[in-house]
């Protein structure tokens, strides 16, 4: 009886399986097997459904950097940085901003990342390469001086 009942159950699993195949199209098994395996990794990596559920969320909630104008709540976090930084920024005119109803405040993502990018401090690599381009310039400059002081 046990058995059958396990036997009855493989072929449940089996017409499951040739279901699911059937669906995907015109895959060959060994496309099947890939996709399969693709999951069950990506099942490991994840754990149970809730977690993969949150990283969607999490993904979700993301995707607002995608777009050119962003929000005060999404500046903020596209920036790092709190909502009242953002309102303060605005309010010093600090970065350029849109309100084009009145009220509520947009903002440019690249205007976003020009803020991100003050203050730039350079490696030693890239100050000895500032420093040999501007040498050269200099020099450059001071030999068509020279020229044409000589008449040339």
């Amino acid at each position: 009886m046990v058995m059958t009942s396990e036997f009855i159950s493989t072929l449940q699993r089996v017409e499951n399986v040739s279901h699911l195949l059937s669906k995907m199209g015109e895959s060959t098994v060994d496309e099947a097997v890939q996709r399969i395996e693709s999951i069950c990794a990506f099942m490991e990596r994840y754990g149970d459904l809730g977690e993969i559920f949150e990283h969607f969320k999490e993904l979700e909630s993301k995707l607002f950097m995608c777009r050119e104008m962003l929000t005060v709540e999404e500046a903020a976090e596209y920036i790092g940085v709190s909502k009242s930084q953002i309102y303060l920024m605005t309010s010093n005119r600090e970065i350029t901003h849109f309100k084009p109803r009145g009220k509520f405040i947009y903002i440019e993502r690249k205007e976003l990342d020009d803020v991100l990018r003050r203050n730039v401090i350079y490696s030693k690599h890239e100050m000895n390469r500032r420093a040999a381009a501007e040498t050269m310039a200099d020099l450059s400059k001071g030999n068509r001086k020279a020229k044409k002081g000589t008449g040339k």
